[in-house]
């Protein structure tokens, strides 16, 4: 890994033990802020879409558990990817693994999923569910196989994901034309709380990861 999505990667795991400061410190803010609307009366907007939001989000949150998750273990997400490979007719699977520490809070995963194609993945220290999933292809394979595998984690997220959501994603990712070679840009698209994040060099060579879009850690700027 050697474009931006590497140091992001590993920029989140050196942040966790400061993240973990600056979430106690939102949370008093948060406390504070509620006891002032109750003094001065405030309320929040009743607008129909601003209500359908805050239920969208409140569903979100109640999934995800929390901000440094992306809501399923690395077992439920190793067995709906390697389900989902044979279905789009991949041979390619999510073999053993082995969390290996990384540092005294973060844990970590990388597993080649095939000769030229390493999946990683992230997690805090004594959380089930994993924080963030990546995956790095060197450019040996075509684009097609390359799409039809980032499509394969995209459906991987959950069980509620279907074939034409995962495409809708893609689509929002500009992964819609596989004759269309990439140009260096880095996309990012967020949908149900998950953020999804491509860096997609020329000859094939691409990174793609999914995180939890309000994840302190992830630092897009």
């Amino acid at each position: 890994m050697t474009s931006k999505l590497k140091f992001l990667l590993l920029g989140m795991l050196l942040v966790l033990g400061l993240a973990a400061c600056g979430n106690e410190k939102e949370d008093q803010q948060a406390d504070t802020s509620k006891e002032d609307n109750a003094v001065t009366g405030e309320t929040e907007s009743t607008d129909e879409a601003d209500e359908a939001d805050d239920s969208d989000k409140a569903e979100t949150n109640a999934s995800l558990l929390n901000d440094k998750t992306i809501g399923f273990s690395l077992d439920e997400f190793k067995e709906r990817f390697n389900e989902n490979a044979k279905n789009n007719n991949l041979d390619m699977a999510i073999g053993d693994y082995e969390w290996k520490e990384y540092d005294e809070t973060s844990e970590l995963v990388t597993v080649e999923v095939y000769e030229d194609m390493d999946f990683n993945a992230m997690r805090v220290k004594d959380e089930e569910h994993v924080k963030m999933v990546h995956l790095e292809i060197d450019g040996a394979e075509s684009r097609e196989t390359a799409y039809a595998l980032i499509q394969t984690m995209i459906e991987s997220v959950d069980n509620e994901m279907t074939e034409a959501d995962a495409k809708s994603i893609m689509a929002e990712l500009k992964l819609d034309d596989v004759t269309v070679d990439g140009d260096g840009s880095e996309r990012y698209y967020s949908k149900n709380g998950l953020i999804y994040l491509l860096m997609d060099d020329p000859d094939n060579w691409i990174e793609f990861g999914i995180a939890n879009e309000n994840d302190p850690d992830l630092d897009l700027e």
